[in-house]
C-alpha cells in the first residue's frame, strides 16, 4: 500500500482499500452469473475508489499511467462521444453507454489488485465460480436444471435476466477461462506435484469435452482450439502449433455433430448466395454484411453509439424482410465495434488488445501466458460474437483486464527502472563501437554502486568488453535462440540496446527481461522494448559515447557528460596475466568458447620511441594511404624510432603483399601474426605513441590513456565529432574540408586522407610524442 496524503490515518486507508478489495471479490463472484448482484459490487467498488483517491491522491495518477488502463478509458472515451452523434435522448444514451461501464473496472479495481493478496483472492474466486458454472453444465447436460427453464430470474438478484445455464454461447466464453488457467499451469507451472498436474489435465479435458461436444456450439470451438493452439505454441514452439493443428483436426473430425455441422454450414452458405435463403449461417453473414456497410458509409467515426440494431432493422425494411431474431449485434465483436465507432474504435480495440499483449512482456511466466491467453480467448470469442456490449460476457472481460492491469502495476513497483539492479548492455558490432559503449557500464556502477552490469558482444569483441573493471560479466552473442537461453540463465532487471537487433530485442522480450530499452527511432522497439528515449543519431553532433548514455536515461538522472568526463569511465586497465583471456561468462558457460592466448606485452625496443601504426580499419574507417605511411616511417630520423605494425593475422597478410617494402625497413615490427587483444591492451601502457585511422585499436589506445594521434575524414558521422578518441592524451589531424567528397567505388585509396600530407603527421606525431 502506498503512502496516504498527510494528514489521512493509514488506518484509514486501509479499510477502504479493505472495501475495494471485497468489491473486487464480489464482482469476481457474480461477473459469470448475473447483472443484479454484479452492478451492486459494481458501484460500491466506485465508491470505495473515491474513497481511496481522496485519503491518498497519488492513486489516480498512478492508475492513468497504466496501459490497461488507458486503453480502457481511451475506447470507454470514444463510446461517450459517440451520444454527440447518435440521435438518442439523453436518457436513453446513459443506458447505452452503461452496457460498456466494464470498460472502466481496469482503472476502479487496479489500485487493490496491484497487492498480490487481494488479487490472488479475486482470481481464486473467479475460478472457483467458473468451476462451479462447469459442474452445472456437465450436469444440466445430462438432466436439465429445474431452474434453467425459465428464460428469467423471478427474483432479478441471483442470474440477472437471463440465467447462466439456459445459453451455450454464454458458458462456452465463460468456461475459456477456466480452461486457459487448468491447461496453462499444467503446461508451464514449475515445479507442480505429479498429482495436481494430472489434476488440471483431467479439469482441462474435461472443460474441453463439455464446450466442444456437450454445448455443441461454434463459439466453444473456436474457443478451445484457439487456447489450444495458443498454449502448445508457447510452450513448444513451432513443434507446438504443428501439434495442435494435427489435434485440432482430429477433433474437429472426430465429432459426427461437428461434420454434420461444417456440412450445414456450407450447404447454408450456398443457399444463401444463390437464392437469398434465410438461415442461420445466412442470417449471420446478412448481419455482417450490414455491419460492413455501416463502415464504409461512416468510416471514420462510425455510426454512433447502439446504432446498428436500428440501422440493421432499416436495412431489413428495405428488402421487405423480417429483421433476424437476434438482429441486435452482428454477432461479430470487430464488424460491431467498427460499425458503431468506425475505424477509430478498431484501431482502439486492435492496438488495446496488442498493447495488452505486450504488457504481458513484463510478467513472470504463470501471469505472462494468462495474459496472453485471455487476448487469444477474447479474438476467438469475438469472430462468432459480440462481447463488450452484452453484460454477461462483459464483466468477465472488465474483471480480467483489470487484474492485468493490477499485476502490470505490481511489475513495475518490483522491477521497474528504478529497481534495476542487474543490467546488460547490447553492443554486438565492432570493437570501437563495443570501446565506446564501456562508459554506459562504469555511469551504471556510479549512480547505482552494487549493480551488476554484463555485456553482450560478437566473439571477437569479448576480450573488449572483460577488460573494463566495470563489466562483470561477457555474454558472446552468436544467435537469438542461444542469446534467449543466455538471458534465462543471467536473469537481468534491464537490458540496453546500444546497437539495434529485432531478433535480439524479440528474444528479451520472450526471456521475460522486465525493463527493455532501445532507442523510439526503431519500429522494431515500439513492439519488443518497455522504455523507448527518443535518441537520434544521424545529424547529431555529439559524440557516439554520449549518444550511447542517453539510453540510460530511464536508470540515471543526468547522463549529459562532457567529453572530457567520459574517458575514467571505461575503466580499461592491461589485462592481468591470470584473467587475460577470461572467457565469456553467464550461460554461456555451457559450452568452453575458443581458448584465447594469455596475454603478454609485445617485445619492444629500449631507448627508442615505440610507436604502434594502426594501418587497416577493417573496412569500418576511411584510411591513410600506405605510401604515406611508408614515407613517414623514412623521414623520421634513423634510430629513434620503433614502428610496430597492428593488425590482424588477415590484414598483416594482406598488407606484405601490398607493401613489402613497408615490412623491410628495420625500424618496423611486425606484430599482425600474433595479433589479439589482451596483446594490444596489456602493450598499450608502454608505447610511446599510437598513430591510426579511426578504428576500434584506436579509441582502446586512448581510453587506456595512451598516447594517441587520430587521422579523420570532415564529413558527417565520420568526423572528430562523432567518433574522435577519448582519453587524458589523445590529437586529431583532419583533412582539409575541400577535399573531403565521397570515395569513388573501387578507388585503391581515400582521396580526403591522402590530403593530410607527411609532414603534418610527422609534427604532430613528435609533438605527441613530446607530451607524454
Amino acid at each position: 500500500m502506498n503512502a496516504p496524503a498527510s494528514g489521512v490515518s493509514s488506518a484509514a486507508l486501509g479499510r477502504a482499500h479493505a472495501v475495494l478489495g471485497a468489491c473486487a471479490v464480489g464482482c469476481a463472484a457474480f461477473a459469470p452469473l448475473g447483472k443484479a448482484p454484479f452492478n451492486l459490487f459494481f458501484w460500491c467498488g466506485v465508491l470505495a475508489f473515491c474513497v481511496v483517491a481522496l485519503l491518498d491522491r497519488g492513486t489516480l495518477a498512478r492508475s492513468l499511467r497504466e496501459p490497461v488502463v488507458i486503453g480502457a478509458l481511451a475506447l470507454f472515451a470514444l463510446y461517450a462521444a459517440s451520444l454527440a452523434w447518435t440521435a438518442a435522448p439523453l436518457r436513453e444514451g446513459a443506458q447505452q453507454l452503461g452496457s460498456y461501464r466494464v470498460l472502466a473496472m481496469p482503472l476502479l479495481f487496479m489500485p487493490v489488485l496491484a497487492d498480490p493478496v487481494w488479487r490472488e483472492r479475486t482470481w481464486r474466486t473467479l475460478l472457483v465460480v467458473l468451476g462451479v458454472v462447469l459442474v452445472l453444465s456437465l450436469i444440466q447436460a445430462a438432466h436439465p436444471l429445474p431452474f434453467a427453464r425459465a428464460s428469467r430470474d423471478p427474483f432479478g438478484i441471483l442470474y440477472g435476466d437471463a440465467y447462466v445455464f439456459s445459453d451455450r454461447i454464454r458458458q462456452a466464453i465463460q468456461l475459456g477461462p477456466l480452461l486457459l488457467w487448468a491447461a496453462g499451469t499444467a503446461l508451464f507451472q514449475r515445479p507442480l506435484p505429479r498429482r495436481a498436474r494430472i489434476g488440471l489435465v483431467v479439469i482441462a479435458v474435461v472443460t474441453a469435452i463439455d464446450v466442444m461436444w456437450l454445448l455443441k456450439g461454434r463459439t466453444g470451438t473456436l474457443v478451445v482450439c484457439g487456447l489450444l493452439l495458443y498454449l502448445l505454441h508457447a510452450r513448444f514452439r513451432m513443434r507446438g502449433l504443428a501439434l495442435g493443428l494435427v489435434a485440432v483436426a482430429a477433433v474437429v473430425a472426430s465429432g459426427a455433430w461437428m461434420n454434420a455441422r461444417l456440412g450445414a454450414t456450407l450447404s447454408d452458405i450456398d443457399a444463401y448466395r444463390q437464392a437469398g435463403a434465410q438461415n442461420a449461417t445466412g442470417e449471420r453473414l446478412e448481419m455482417w454484411g450490414n455491419a460492413a456497410r455501416m463502415l464504409a458509409d461512416a468510416p471514420l467515426l462510425g455510426a454512433g453509439i447502439d446504432a446498428y440494431p436500428v440501422l440493421s432493422a432499416q436495412a431489413y425494411a428495405a428488402k421487405g424482410r423480417e429483421p433476424a431474431e437476434l438482429f441486435h449485434d452482428p454477432h461479430q465483436e470487430f464488424l460491431y465495434v467498427g460499425a458503431e465507432l468506425g475505424l477509430t474504435g478498431l484501431l482502439l480495440l486492435v492496438g488495446g488488445l496488442i498493447a495488452l499483449w505486450r504488457v504481458a512482456g513484463a510478467f513472470d511466466d504463470h501471469w505472462r501466458w494468462v495474459t496472453r491467453g485471455f487476448v487469444v480467448l477474447y479474438v476467438s470469442a469475438g469472430m462468432a460474437n459480440c462481447l463488450l456490449n452484452l453484460g454477461w460476457t462483459g464483466y468477465l472481460f472488465g474483471l480480467l483486464l483489470a487484474l492485468v492491469a493490477g499485476r502490470h502495476a505490481q511489475a513495475r513497483r518490483e522491477h521497474g527502472p528504478a529497481q534495476a539492479r542487474s543490467f546488460v548492455i547490447v553492443r554486438h558490432d565492432n570493437l570501437g563501437d563495443v570501446a565506446l559503449a564501456l562508459p554506459m557500464a562504469g555511469l551504471l556502477k556510479r549512480e547505482r554502486p552494487g549493480c551488476t552490469v554484463h555485456f553482450a558482444v560478437r566473439g571477437y569483441a569479448r576480450d573488449v568488453a572483460s577488460a573494463s573493471r566495470h563489466v562483470d560479466g561477457v555474454v558472446v552473442v552468436t544467435d537469438a535462440a542461444a542469446f534467449e537461453r543466455d538471458l534465462l540463465a543471467l536473469r537481468p532487471d534491464a537490458i540496453v540496446f546500444a546497437f539495434p537487433s529485432e531478433p535480439l530485442a524479440r528474444a528479451a522480450a520472450r526471456a521475460g527481461v522486465p525493463v527493455r530499452v532501445g532507442t523510439a527511432r526503431r519500429w522494431f522497439h515500439w513492439r519488443w522494448c518497455t522504455l523507448r528515449p527518443f535518441v537520434r543519431r544521424r545529424g547529431s553532433s555529439a559524440h557516439e559515447a554520449q549518444l550511447n548514455l542517453r539510453l540510460l536515461a530511464p536508470f540515471v538522472a543526468d547522463t549529459d557528460l562532457s567529453r572530457d568526463a567520459l574517458w575514467p569511465l571505461a575503466g580499461l586497465a592491461p589485462p592481468d596475466e591470470a584473467t587475460a583471456s577470461a572467457a565469456a561468462t553467464g550461460a554461456a558457460d555451457d559450452a568452453p568458447p575458443a581458448a584465447a592466448p594469455v596475454a603478454r606485452a609485445w617485445p619492444l625496443r629500449e631507448g627508442v620511441a615505440n610507436v604502434l601504426l594502426q594501418v587497416r580499419s577493417n573496412g569500418n574507417g576511411k584510411e591513410w594511404p600506405l605510401r604515406h605511411y611508408l614515407a613517414l616511417i623514412e623521414a623520421m630520423p634513423a634510430g629513434r624510432f620503433n614502428f610496430v605494425i597492428n593488425g590482424t593475422p588477415a590484414e598483416g597478410a594482406a598488407l606484405r603483399e601490398a607493401a613489402p617494402a613497408l615490412f623491410a625497413l628495420p625500424q618496423v615490427t611486425d606484430a599482425t601474426r600474433g595479433f589479439s587483444i589482451p596483446d594490444l591492451l596489456r602493450t598499450l601502457p608502454r608505447l610511446d605513441a599510437v598513430l591510426s585511422n579511426s578504428t576500434g585499436p584506436m579509441h582502446l589506445a586512448a581510453l587506456s590513456g595512451a598516447p594517441t594521434l587520430g587521422l579523420f575524414v570532415d564529413l558527417p558521422g565520420m568526423d572528430t565529432a562523432r567518433w574522435g578518441p577519448l582519453g587524458p592524451r589523445v590529437r586529431t589531424l583532419v583533412a582539409p574540408s575541400e577535399a573531403c567528397v565521397r570515395c569513388p567505388r573501387g578507388s585503391p585509396e581515400c582521396p580526403c586522407m591522402a590530403a593530410i600530407d607527411v609532414p603534418q603527421v610527422a609534427r604532430a606525431l613528435e609533438a605527441t610524442i613530446a607530451a607524454r
